[in-house]
């Protein structure tokens, strides 16, 4: 295993992978049974203040800032392919002023709980959201 840094968020463990989040900002999958590497994102996420990581139905959330666009990018909400760690979609909130905190994600219902700078959000995962 290679040593990408501090981490800045908790771990997550779903469906046989370990997500992490490294200090140079890819996020990570490992095979939680051997240790190998299964993917790891080319692209950079910048993880917000109190930013997590959460997991449904074969997808990985997570709130950061896009580092590819880092000066002109309010931090998003990032939806993740689980087995490839390719990008799905992302979302900067209702009035697009960028996301703030963590998520919350309810399990049983498929709901996620998300919030921007001006309001709280409730997405319904079991559905396809209209995000780019």
């Amino acid at each position: 295993m290679v040593q990408e840094g501090f981490a800045r968020m908790a771990n997550l463990y779903a469906d046989g992978k370990l997500f992490s989040h490294s200090g140079s900002g890819s996020v990570i999958a490992y095979d939680a049974n051997t240790g190998a590497e299964l993917w790891k994102t080319n692209r950079e996420y910048d993880i917000i203040e109190k930013g997590n990581i959460g997991y449904y139905n074969g997808k990985v959330y997570l709130n950061a800032n896009d580092k590819l666009n880092y000066q002109y990018s309010p931090n998003y909400l990032f939806c993740l392919d689980a087995n490839s760690g390719s990008l799905i979609w992302k979302d900067s909130g209702v009035v697009q002023s960028g996301m703030k905190g963590g998520i919350y994600l309810d399990q049983a219902t498929g709901l996620l709980y998300a919030q921007d700078s001006y309001r709280v959000m409730c997405i319904d995962l079991n559905k396809t959201p209209r995000f780019k």
